[in-house]
């Protein structure tokens, strides 16, 4: 009889200190994914959006872009998980930090979309920056023209000119990974 009450003891506190710990290291885990997070994603909004986690960085694959009845929209495809973002409106002159070159952007209103750490091959950075160029000369409701800021230690830089300040919307899609951000009309 003793030792069934000892051993129904240990086993109740072996449940109970092995729980709380798993608990928390699940808590923990979630926290962790992202270590830095601002704004909202799968919602409208003028505020900025970020988010920064740890883990490989990915390879972007090509940009395209998408006009929609209620919103125009810029797609980054990408080879594994986008692991830091960060979209805000920003005011000009905009200017890498590795340049002391200014950009002009035609707008009346600017988002920057920043992606980081990312790679890319030489050839995915020329078809992007053809596209671009393509797409500068196609009109949007919205976007006036997407021009690359920085490409400089992973970070690739972009300022959207648009024709009005106007909601946007940041959006993460899988199978095959993709960073979205929508400009509501």
């Amino acid at each position: 009889m003793v030792n069934r009450i000892v051993c129904a003891g240990l086993l109740l506190l072996l449940i109970l200190s092995v729980s709380p710990a798993a608990g928390q290291s699940r808590a923990q885990n979630k926290a962790e994914e992202y270590y830095s997070i601002e704004g909202d994603v799968n919602v409208w909004t003028t505020a900025p959006v970020l988010r920064q986690k740890t883990g490989m960085s990915p390879e972007l694959l090509k940009m395209r872009f998408g006009r929609h009845r209620d919103f125009d929209r810029i797609v980054y495809e990408l080879d594994g998980e986008p692991i830091g973002y960060y979209i805000t409106y920003s005011e000009p002159p905009f200017q890498g930090e590795a340049s002391e070159d200014v950009t002009k952007v035609r707008g009346k209103a600017f988002v920057e979309i920043a992606l980081y750490p990312v790679v890319a091959s030489d050839e995915n950075l020329n078809a992007s920056e053809r596209l671009l160029a393509q797409q500068n000369k196609i009109r949007m409701p919205l976007i006036r023209e997407v021009q690359t800021i920085e490409w400089f230690e992973a970070e690739l830089r972009h300022v959207v000119g648009l024709r009005r300040r106007t909601p946007f919307r940041v959006q993460v899609f899988s199978n095959p990974t993709r960073l979205v951000v929508d400009f509501r009309h």
